[in-house]
């Protein structure tokens, strides 16, 4: 009965806000169409059908080996992650002749393998829990001179700062105690 009337609350909310907030929004530019040769689709189809079962498999297959280092890697997967987000909205609206997900799934799909719990993991948790405090009390004085700094130009970058936000992930997936600090607080807070 819960779970009804909160789905009809979350209705009445969508329909009572988002079509007037709706309303208020520029139209989406139409993007030109431009038509390819007719070689160059069924190429591209023919080429995504062979290799990505190849290289969605190597990928599963190489998964473990990237358990080891994946301490090191999980700041640059966080942020093919987020590229990934931001790929996948940009093809809603720029037709491209292949899937995103295409490009981007088998990096996905070795990067989840560094996020799991690695040998080197207990070592940098022990090294974060003896040091981390000290690299924030070093490193946060700089940040907030960098960010009082940086106060002019915020709110030129307030727009920006939603995609910014999407990347803000990934350093924060950095191994400790450098995990600690947070350089995207000095543009977007």
């Amino acid at each position: 009965m819960k779970r009804a009337c909160a789905a009809v609350l979350a209705l009445v909310a969508v329909l009572v806000v988002g079509l007037p907030a709706q309303a208020q929004l520029p139209p989406t530019p139409q993007v030109p169409q431009v038509p390819l040769p007719e070689p160059v689709p069924s190429t591209v189809i023919q080429v995504i059908d062979t290799a990505v079962p190849i290289v969605g498999q190597t990928a599963i297959a190489l998964r473990p080996a990237v358990i080891p280092v994946g301490f090191a890697l999980r700041a640059p997967c966080a942020g093919l992650g987020a590229a990934g987000f931001v790929l996948a909205l940009g093809s809603s609206v720029v037709v491209t002749p292949f899937p995103t997900g295409v490009l981007i799934g088998p990096a996905l799909i070795l990067c989840s393998g560094a996020f799991e719990p690695g040998p080197a993991d207990p070592v940098l948790q022990q090294l974060d829990d003896a040091t981390g405090d000290m690299v924030e009390e070093q490193t946060d004085p700089v940040l907030e001179q960098l960010s009082g700094a940086a106060d002019p130009a915020k709110p030129q970058l307030d727009e920006g700062c939603g995609v910014i936000k999407i990347f803000a992930e990934a350093p924060r997936q950095a191994p400790p105690p450098v995990h600690r600090i947070d350089a995207i607080g000095v543009l977007c807070e």
